[in-house]
């Protein structure tokens, strides 16, 4: 039987390849970080790394979905970008969520801070009722 060439060529193997030498490289780019800026420039500069990292991780995010939607197959795609195999990726998917978090929670607290929330009606929520063993 001749063989069809205007089939597209199986690409799989080519493309985990990449995702692993992503995940790879990705991963010692993260621990280098830190460790360079503080052997460059000491603890001060090696502080600057909790500002990096989400940076970091967005750019990673974004190499790999570039490079998995690079497969011929939908289903391949889905199952690389759902697999526990990645664990940079799902380390960074993670730190973007608690970036997140932690950025609305102190959003919260400034603009706590701003209105003046100390007012009787806020506050005795806080307090424990009168009589109460706990309290």
């Amino acid at each position: 039987m001749p063989r069809d060439d205007t089939a597209p060529a199986d690409n799989t193997a080519e493309i985990q390849a990449r995702l692993r030498r992503l995940e790879r490289r990705g991963g010692l780019l993260f621990i280098a970080t830190p460790l360079a800026l503080l052997l460059l420039g000491g603890r001060d500069l090696a502080g600057l790394t909790i500002f990096i990292w989400p940076a970091y991780a967005v750019i990673y995010l974004g190499l790999f979905r570039r490079v998995t939607r690079r497969f011929d197959d939908a289903d391949w795609i889905v199952l690389s970008r759902s697999s526990r195999r990645y664990t940079l990726r799902r380390l960074c998917e993670v730190m973007l969520l608690l970036y997140a978090l932690g950025f609305a929670m102190y959003g919260c607290e400034r603009a706590r801070d701003v209105l003046g929330d100390d007012t009787p009606a806020a506050t005795a929520s806080l307090e424990a009722p009168a009589g109460a063993p706990y309290g």
